[in-house]
């Protein structure tokens, strides 16, 4: 069931409602079909069913686009015991709008060894490469559990071993870029963002800690929010750095 078609005061583009009434089709044990209900006022109702009509100018495309992707959806169906081996993850696999349209655009199969051993690398996963069999890992039960990417996860895990064996754990720069520094840190970076966070990186150089390119915006945004403080600069990920925060902690405790 579906309450509305706004965001906050913005209302949704009829993709984006289909694309949320597509998950009711998901599979759902031994159900093959579901039905979708959207509450709306008369009004809208006859408007968006207009929108619904007309919309049907995109395609929709797969998301399993390269394996860092394809990985962070298969440690979930490793945890769930969904995938155990070769066999199991091309049952899996065979199922999903990824293989129909590489099919269709005649473009590689991505290899299940491939995506075993990028699991087994991240510490996620154990992959037996004799006998093709794959088991979770603690950290891949993170991943399935708050929704991570296994990168980001093992990323976490290895900065936080970091500062525990240097004794910096309780070192405020030292804990903002141990959440900040992973690889799927996003390009934030400006000139005035450089200015600001220079301070910062020179700290963590003088603790012998090297920090990834792309991390500025994000690097400053936790610093701020672990001291309590707002940027007085324009940090465009610092409110969905400080949404998220809470759940990064979490899976770091757990």
């Amino acid at each position: 069931i579906i309450f509305d078609v706004r965001r906050a005061s913005e209302s949704l583009r009829p993709r984006d409602v289909k694309q949320m009434a597509g998950r009711a089709g998901r599979a759902h044990g031994q159900v093959g079909e579901a039905n979708v209900h959207i509450v709306l006022t008369n009004d809208d109702a006859y408007t968006w069913k207009k929108k619904f009509e007309e919309d049907s100018s995109y395609e929709v495309r797969s998301t399993l686009n390269n394996i860092e992707t394809f990985a962070f959806h298969v440690i979930s169906q490793v945890v769930r015991e969904n995938i155990t081996d070769k066999e199991s993850f091309e049952y899996w696999y065979d199922r999903t709008l990824d293989k129909f349209q590489r099919i269709e655009r005649k473009e590689p199969i991505p290899v299940y060894e491939d995506i075993a051993k990028e699991l087994h690398e991240t510490g996620s996963a154990e992959f037996n490469e004799e006998t093709g069999e794959i088991k979770p890992r603690p950290l891949g039960r993170i991943c399935a559990a708050f929704y991570f990417s296994p990168y980001d996860v093992r990323d976490w895990f290895n900065n936080i071993t970091v500062l525990f064996k240097k004794d910096l754990l309780y070192n405020d720069v030292c804990q903002a870029w141990a959440l900040s520094n992973v690889t799927s840190a996003k390009e934030w970076d400006s000139e005035a963002l450089k200015k600001h966070t220079e301070d910062l990186f020179e700290q963590v150089a003088s603790y012998g800690l090297t920090a990834k390119s792309g991390i500025s915006a994000r690097f400053l945004a936790v610093n701020s929010i672990l001291n309590g403080k707002y940027p007085r600069i324009e940090v465009p990920c610092y409110y969905s750095v400080k949404n998220d925060l809470p759940r990064v902690l979490t899976a770091i405790e757990s």
